[in-house]
C-alpha cells in the first residue's frame, strides 16, 4: 500500500466513529448519502491536524480563503477585493489557495445570508474539486 498510515482518534474505536457520524449527520442508508458521508469522513481524516482557523478581512469583515497579509502589522489581513480597492500602506503578501480570487468576476461583499451561503458553498465546491484533482495527480504518479 503506497499510502502512509494515518493516526486518528476517529478510527480507533467503533464508539468514536459512531459518535462523530451522529454529530456530523453522516448517513450510509442510501448511495447518495453514503457518497457524501464518505467524502466528509475522508476530508475529516486528512484534515484533522490542519489549520482550522478562519481568516477575516480587517476592512469588510468577511471570511476569506485567499488573503493579503501585512508583513509589518501584527495580524492584518485583507481580502482580494479590499486589497484591490482600498490597499494598505505596507508591503503585503498573498496567501491562500486562490479559491476566492476575483477570477469569477463576482464581488465578494455579499450581505444577504442566502447569497453568503451560496458563495461559501461555491468556494467549498471549488476547494473539493481542487483536492480531487490533486488526489488524481498523486495517484497517477
Amino acid at each position: 500500500d503506497p499510502d502512509q498510515l494515518i493516526q486518528c482518534d476517529l478510527m480507533d474505536g467503533r464508539d468514536a466513529f459512531l459518535t462523530m457520524a451522529r454529530e456530523r449527520h453522516w448517513e450510509f442508508s442510501s448511495l447518495r448519502r453514503a457518497r457524501y458521508s464518505t467524502m466528509a469522513m475522508l476530508y475529516e481524516l486528512h484534515n484533522q491536524s490542519g489549520d482550522r482557523f478562519v481568516y477575516t478581512c480587517n476592512h469588510c469583515r468577511n471570511h476569506v480563503e485567499t488573503r493579503y497579509h501585512c508583513k509589518e502589522c501584527d495580524d492584518f489581513d485583507l481580502c482580494v477585493v479590499c486589497y484591490k480597492e482600498v490597499g494598505h500602506s505596507h508591503t503585503m503578501e498573498k496567501l491562500g489557495l486562490g479559491l476566492d480570487d476575483d477570477t469569477t468576476g463576482q464581488d465578494q461583499r455579499v450581505t444577504d445570508p442566502k447569497d453568503q451561503q451560496m458563495q461559501r458553498r461555491r468556494q467549498n465546491e471549488r476547494f473539493m474539486q481542487q483536492r480531487m484533482a490533486n488526489m488524481n495527480q498523486l495517484s497517477a504518479s
